[in-house]
């Protein structure tokens, strides 16, 4: 659209440039209205319409007032009228459009801005989606954006392997009466293994195919390319015409009254077409009804569509998305056969997805894929894991040899090393976690996951679309909450939000592994495997509960999208890893690094404490003895630290909630690590690396080692070990099920509202707390 323009009457225009959709271009030139058509406006009518003549042609003509804001007018007594008509004329608008997983071209050189002989091209990249259609954030803005700013072409990238779902887009553009171009990549007429006939598909859809391949991009496909969008936005090119696509009978019966209806409509404006506003009514486009908003019409449309929606459902059993989308498929199906002559591509990726997404063998494979990331996370990291370990060690001795003692030396040796060096050491785990992750996201693998789980996701209230954000989960849940938007339903969005914490992110693992190593030994992939697994059955579980109760609603369903197989190079595999990896290599020199100290501190005052008993003194008289009795003054020694732990501010924390815990099987430190644990779960290895200190003669090596031999000092379980296999397992399934951390609250609370941020702390931290009750009670008795 145009500024607003004021118009007087009686005075020369020239016709500079004619925006908008196609549909009110074409009738704007059914007027005779072209570029550089001379006019005079002679009088504003009551009804909205504006009379006006042409130059040598007194015959008086109408226009809607309306479409004054699709034309540029420039005087015709301005002196800089010629440079203005050829810049107008010269400068052409393109709105590039592609698939989510088609790749990116070279056309334009990655410019914005692209000069072609005289012509101008301004180019705009529009976000990547499958679908126009949908309530997430970027398919709304798309859809805001086009019907605000209408370019003067689009061009469309369709790739060969994905013809199908790509064409599928295409029609959507179609729908808005948009001037297409099509550039199509990756099929090859001669070396292929079947002719597809893209010049009967260009006669079918109205709209120029133009084919190249990365390897001839070069200036002569280039320029044709260009070329073709030139002529088509002068009208020159034979292939443009305006198509309707057909949505079978019964559809296109209820489009058309719902066209008829709102042409009658008082205050249309234009600017989408009364097709295009029947079909996102029929599709409940909340965009095409926030257009109606404030209309004396309002509710009678909504009424209108509403029968229209009932009579489909009634008609074909299915819920409308269905109906629609259906319809759609059912069209770009019918143009392949006919330009493939019946011969339906079977193209690499539906060779592949035989195999992979087979009814028997398809989960099989993925619980297969699962198993060896977890073989490869923990058997593979161990090697690298273990070289860290000793290194931290070997650092921590050389700082305690060339150190003075006292409180720096402290600081430096138990509040940082101990606290950071405890979650240094799983740094290869997270890497050859977020590689695996990395192959699932970019070969394609990922949306073959959540078809295969899309039955078994219906029957918890969520669809397989769901199942996306969750296994995305397993890197971090933050980017897995921000991802629900792919889905269409906000009820969808919030109930998979809800479940997302259940899934064992990275920050977690280093607890497991820690862990597994130490009391878990003899299984540790099994373990660990099991655990994702109980992670995700719970979710599955709580979502089928909240679908029937506080989230119940009528499901919307839609068509699963099976995107193309895509090969990643090595550099994307280990970029993508890297980059990942780096966020934790970050919390490690800041969150962590600070959590450590800030623990270290509180654990170390108030130094002026009442012992229970005169440890210095019964120390000295011990080691005065003929034969002192080694074993009692280190057990003296170990007591007095331990008190000293008891009594410092941590410890008070501590014990403070222990009430709380120790039906768990919990002890203080372990307590307060959770409670560390809420600002990021992996503060809990840092915080357990600065607690676990009492004993430490720096022989017992590794965190693991000193958890198996932490003892209690105190009380009716003195001498006994703090840690056994069922207190391990019971603090693991805590960890796994409890209050996510800060960072996912908040994206919980942008992404939703407040009230289901402040629920999902709470409900999980209950969960956590019965399940780690129920297995710590069962598993003392049998492990």
């Amino acid at each position: 659209m145009v500024p607003k323009q004021n118009i007087e009457l009686q005075k020369e225009y020239s016709v500079s440039k004619i925006t908008g959709r196609w549909g009110i271009r074409r009738r704007i030139r059914k007027l005779g209205i072209n570029s550089e058509t001379k006019l005079s406006f002679t009088k504003k009518s009551k009804l909205a319409y504006y009379k006006f003549h042409f130059t040598n042609c007194k015959r008086k003509r109408r226009l809607p007032a309306n479409y004054l804001k699709f034309i540029k007018f420039v005087e015709s007594d301005n002196p800089q009228l010629q440079a203005i008509l050829f810049e107008d004329h010269s400068n052409i608008s393109i709105d590039v459009f592609s698939n989510e997983e088609t790749l990116d071209t070279n056309i334009f050189e990655n410019k914005t801005e692209y000069k072609f002989n005289e012509y101008n091209f301004s180019i705009n990249y529009l976000p990547k989606v499958s679908s126009i259609y949908g309530e997430d954030y970027q398919r709304k803005k798309l859809r805001n954006k086009v019907l605000t700013d209408f370019p003067d072409v689009f061009l469309g990238i369709v790739d060969f392997e994905n013809l199908e779902a790509d064409l599928n887009l295409v029609t959507q553009f179609i729908d808005m009466d948009a001037k297409i171009v099509l550039a199509l990549r990756n099929y090859n007429p001669e070396g292929g293994s079947y002719y597809a006939d893209f010049e009967l598909l260009s006669k079918l859809l109205g709209v120029p195919i133009i084919n190249y391949s990365e390897i001839e991009e070069g200036n002569s496909v280039r320029e044709k390319i260009l070329e073709t969008l030139i002529k088509t936005h002068q009208n020159t090119e034979p292939y443009v015409r305006h198509i309707h696509i057909n949505y079978g009978r019964q559809v296109e019966q209820s489009i058309s009254k719902l066209k008829k209806f709102l042409k009658r409509r008082s205050k249309a404006d234009y600017v989408a077409s009364p097709r295009y506003l029947a079909i996102g009514l029929l599709e409940k486009d909340s965009l095409v009804h926030k257009l109606f908003d404030g209309l004396p019409c309002h509710k009678r449309v909504k009424r209108k569509a509403d029968k229209q929606i009932k009579r489909l459902e009634k008609l074909y059993d299915d819920h409308i998305f269905n109906i629609i989308k259906k319809s759609r498929k059912a069209y770009v199906n019918g143009a392949i056969t006919e330009i493939t002559a019946g011969k339906k591509p079977e193209t690499k990726s539906k060779k592949i997805d035989k195999i992979l997404t087979h009814k028997y063998f398809g989960i099989p494979i993925f619980i297969a894929f699962m198993g060896l990331t977890f073989f490869a996370t923990f058997e593979l990291g161990k090697y690298p894991m273990e070289w860290l370990e000793n290194g931290v060690d070997y650092l921590a001795k050389y700082l305690s040899k060339v150190m003075a003692p006292g409180f720096f030396k402290d600081l430096v040796l138990d509040g940082a090393i101990d606290g950071v060096g405890g979650v240094l050491v799983f740094l290869p785990n997270i890497f050859i976690l977020f590689f695996f992750i990395g192959i699932l996201e970019n070969t394609g693998y990922m949306s073959r996951a959540a078809f295969l789980m899309d039955k078994y996701m219906h029957r918890i209230g969520l669809h397989g679309k769901s199942f996306i954000p969750m296994i995305m989960g397993f890197g971090c849940t933050v980017p897995a909450i921000m991802s629900t938007r792919i889905l269409e339903n906000k009820r969808d969005r919030i109930l998979t939000m809800m479940i997302l914490p259940f899934m064992s992110c990275s920050a977690k693992l280093p607890v497991y592994i820690l862990m597994i190593s130490a009391f878990f030994p003899e299984n540790p992939v099994l373990i660990l495997f099991g655990i994702y697994m109980f992670g995700i059955i719970l979710a599955l579980i709580i979502s089928s509960f909240f679908s029937k109760t506080i989230l119940k609603q009528r499901e919307a369903p839609f068509v699963m999208e099976l995107l193309p197989y895509r090969k990643p190079t090595t550099k994307l595999l280990l970029t993508y890893t890297w980059d990942r990896g780096k966020e934790y290599l970050k919390k490690i020199g800041g969150v962590i690094l600070i959590g450590s100290i800030i623990i270290w501190l509180l654990g170390y005052f108030p130094k002026n404490i009442d012992y229970s008993k005169d440890y210095q003194a019964l120390i000295s008289a011990e080691t005065k003895l003929e034969e002192p009795n080694i074993e009692k003054i280190h057990e003296l020694e170990f007591q007095k630290r331990s008190e000293e732990h008891e009594k410092s501010y941590i410890g008070k924390i501590g014990h403070f909630i222990k009430p709380v815990m120790k039906p768990l099987g919990f002890d203080w430190k372990m307590s307060v690590s959770i409670l560390a644990g809420i600002a990021g779960k992996e503060i809990t290895v840092s915080t357990m690396g600065v607690l676990y200190q009492a004993d430490d003669d720096l022989e017992t090596g590794s965190l693991q080692n000193k958890l198996k031999a932490e003892t209690y000092a105190f009380g009716e379980k003195a001498g006994e070990k703090v840690y056994n296999p069922a207190v391990a397992l019971a603090f693991i399934l805590f960890i796994l099920i409890y209050f996510p951390c800060i960072a996912t609250i908040s994206a919980i609370w942008k992404e939703s509202k407040l009230k289901w941020a402040i629920f999902s702390g709470i409900y999980t931290t209950s969960i956590a707390w019965l399940v780690s009750f129920a297995a710590y009670q069962i598993a003392k008795h049998f492990i």
